[in-house]
């Protein structure tokens, strides 16, 4: 998309939009497989993050707020938008934020509570925020919190329990 239309399309003026939680719970990743490339990222406790080549659509094999901690557990939650109750595309910014109980990485001696993204999301398709847990110190048992903000307003909260 050219720079021009780009700029257009984040400047819409937004005077309405609708936001919904889809689907939760445990979801069918496997970060090892082709459809995913790592990115470092030392902002990140792990110092890196993983993205899809291209867009996708990861199964959700159960609807649950219980999630057992275990090495290669993925689960999150689906969400989309629509601006002015529009299916056209719209480019708008939203901040994805994971609150969790404090892990502290052992390499590094990083800790945190949280994990905040802000990213351009195009409406109206799902997006999908997700956690995979890839090491022993993720595998923090109590409340994960999924939070979508958009400006400043908190739009959707999914509640977890790691058990």
């Amino acid at each position: 998309m050219n720079l021009y239309r780009r700029i257009k399309r984040l400047l819409l003026i937004e005077k309405e939009f609708t936001v919904a939680l889809g689907e939760y719970g445990i979801l069918d990743i496997n970060l090892q497989s082709d459809d995913y490339v790592k990115i470092i990222d030392t902002t990140l406790l792990n110092g890196y993050r993983h993205e899809a080549k291209d867009k996708y659509d990861p199964a959700f094999l159960n609807n649950t707020d219980q999630i057992k901690a275990e090495i290669g557990t993925s689960f999150g939650i689906s969400f989309y938008f629509l601006v002015n109750n529009s299916h056209r595309e719209v480019d708008i910014e939203v901040t994805l934020r994971i609150l969790h109980p404090e892990m502290t990485n052992p390499l590094t001696r990083m800790s945190a509570t949280s994990q905040t993204d802000t990213f351009i999301y195009t409406t109206p398709y799902y997006q999908y925020m997700h956690v995979t847990f890839e090491h022993e110190y993720e595998l923090v048992k109590g409340q994960w919190t999924f939070q979508v903000w958009k400006n400043s307003e908190l739009v959707i909260e999914k509640i977890f329990e790691i058990i």
